[in-house]
């Protein structure tokens, strides 16, 4: 009988947490469909052979997200928008559940193998939603205009920058610290005048760690949207490490958006330079898992 191993997980805010029974994870499954693209989730299956059980919390109490056929049904957090499990009454035993590897304590998403399934040529094509705001006012010598949205169209984005290829030279940026670990975002960091949000009245706002920003996610869908730093005054910044503080203040006019909303983009294939932040060991105080 093959050795298990017990994870526990949990979403950020810590209302809910769960444990996992079952072989040691090597690998994640990460799937190009419209859903997991945006919620930049990878899979692990539990399996006949293992167990899942939330231990602090209520499943009732998980948001819940379905769409097309309403096969799967995806479970994330509403405090904090941590993108938790799917489970599909429908499909065999062995593949009704999948639990997203980026909400397990203590393991590094980075060091993974990833095995990789087309589900963006399977089934019928996601109709992306209309931008519904009006465009951003920057002027950009040589810019373009792209469009996005959360998965269900409450939110839509336009994004107004120098073309996102191999070009591109300003910040783009993925992080393994404990929020966007879970969050899978994919940010630029753009100015306010190059952002345009339709539908804001529907993102839900997340305050955390030492309340340097707020994170924000679509409430129906749970896809995490935008980013926005929280006022400091000359004493806040005065009292943070120059490391904190220097990125606090070259951040300032910023509005941080997620790369995963732009329809028909693949930050994967664009041929982009995307940083990866080492923020589980940079980020102090370190994270506290529940």
């Amino acid at each position: 009988m093959a050795e298990t191993k017990t994870y526990r997980g949990n979403c950020h805010c810590g209302t809910f947490v769960f444990e996992l029974t079952g072989p040691e994870i090597t690998a994640a499954h990460e799937c190009t469909c419209s859903i997991c693209y945006k919620k930049g989730a990878t899979w692990t299956f539990p399996g006949e052979s293992s167990s899942f059980k939330i231990v602090k919390g209520d499943e009732n109490d998980l948001k819940e997200y379905l769409f097309g056929s309403k096969k799967t049904h995806y479970k994330f957090c509403p405090t904090c928008g941590t993108s938790l499990y799917g489970t599909a009454p429908t499909m065999p035993p062995g593949m009704n559940m999948a639990v997203n590897t980026r909400a397990i304590q203590d393991l590094k998403i980075w060091d993974l193998s990833v095995n990789t399934f087309d589900g963006a040529n399977t089934g019928a094509p996601y109709e992306a939603p209309e931008f519904k705001g009006e465009e951003p006012p920057a002027e950009i010598d040589g810019g373009k205009t792209y469009h996005g949205s959360c998965h269900c169209g409450a939110v839509t984005v336009a994004i107004k920058t120098k073309p996102l290829d191999e070009t591109y030279d300003a910040m783009i940026a993925e992080c393994n610290c404990s929020i966007d670990q879970r969050a899978g975002a994919v940010w630029i960091y753009a100015s306010e005048s190059q952002v345009s949000i339709s539908g804001a009245e529907n993102l839900r706002r997340y305050d955390f760690g030492r309340f340097d920003w707020s994170f924000a996610f679509c409430q129906a869908c749970g896809i995490p949207v935008v980013r926005r730093q929280l006022p400091k005054t000359e004493e806040d910044l005065a009292a943070m490490d120059e490391r904190r503080r220097g990125f606090m203040v070259r951040m300032k006019d910023k509005t941080p958006v997620n790369l995963r909303l732009l329809n028909g983009f693949d930050v994967s294939k664009s041929g982009l330079k995307v940083s990866k932040n080492d923020g589980w060991e940079a980020c102090n105080p370190q994270y506290v898992n529940p």
